[in-house]
């Protein structure tokens, strides 16, 4: 009998360390993640580095693409600015035309050297191209650039790029993408559109000198890209004060006093080149 009571306080001794020594489960764990704020999506115009407010806008675009990259390979593709930017537009004015820039330098070489402003007439000459040389200045250029593409008619300009701001910013369509490093930087220009926004006045340009650099989207940079017109007045100012406006095939400039398109005062254009 008494061994049976050790043995049960034994087992008593036993169960009681047990409780002892038994601690509770944990509390299960609740993370809370972060509320993260959603980044606003930034609108067209901002991603091209334009403004939030478009006031007014017009592109002459074609069902078919007329640009050309100045660097195709040829053997004056770093100077060829004036035979591609001709080729351009002769393919806006007329969808017939195949030829390449490299055929215009051919056609006319300049022994291998710049384009000059009267080359361009030539050359649009020698497809039936109807256009004129009208004055570009700080006081007719935005009339000018307006009437004329407001008309279905493209403008060619002849500048000193060098007074055209640069953006470092990959993605964005404004501003320069190349860098110029002295003044004299003769270049040509097509510009097919405009656009207005927040109070600024962006022309809308098919530069030439794209040199295969594209932008995250494969589009090549010279495409559609938009120069303030303040820097391009800036440009013409100091090389060339004039516009080539050119039509369809087939059909004639449009023209009016009120827009600073007439050659009426012209007694005598200058001369200027582009590379």
């Amino acid at each position: 009998m008494k061994i049976k009571y050790l043995l049960f306080l034994l087992v008593c001794f036993q169960v009681l360390a047990c409780k002892k020594d038994a601690k509770p489960a944990p509390a299960p764990v609740t993370t809370t993640q972060p509320t993260q704020t959603p980044q606003p999506t930034l609108s067209l115009l901002q991603q091209y580095g334009l403004g939030t407010t478009l006031n007014a806008a017009v592109s002459l675009n074609k069902s078919y693409d007329f640009y050309f990259d100045q660097f195709d390979g040829s053997s004056y593709e770093s100077i060829n600015c004036g035979p591609t930017v001709t080729t351009m537009a002769l393919k806006w004015a007329d969808s017939t035309f195949s030829k390449k820039p490299v055929d215009a330098r051919n056609a006319i070489p300049e022994s291998g050297g710049w384009w000059y402003t009267t080359d361009i007439g030539a050359y649009l000459k020698s497809d039936q191209i109807n256009f004129m040389t009208v004055p570009f200045t700080n006081a007719t250029a935005d009339s000018v650039v307006k009437y004329s593409l407001d008309h279905h008619n493209l403008v060619i300009l002849c500048i000193d790029m060098y007074y055209v701001a640069y953006n470092p910013t990959s993605a964005q369509h404004t501003n320069k993408f190349y860098y110029t490093y002295n003044t004299g930087w003769g270049h040509f220009l097509l510009i097919k559109g405009y656009k207005q926004v927040d109070g600024n006045m962006f022309y809308e340009i098919y530069d030439p000198y794209s040199d295969h650099q594209t932008y995250p989207d494969n589009s090549l940079k010279g495409k559609d890209r938009y120069y303030l017109n303040t820097d391009i007045t800036a440009g013409t100012n100091v090389w060339w004060q004039y516009a080539i406006v050119l039509a369809p095939k087939g059909q004639q400039v449009s023209v009016a006093q009120s827009s600073g398109l007439t050659t009426s005062s012209l007694s005598h254009i200058p001369v200027a080149r582009g590379q």
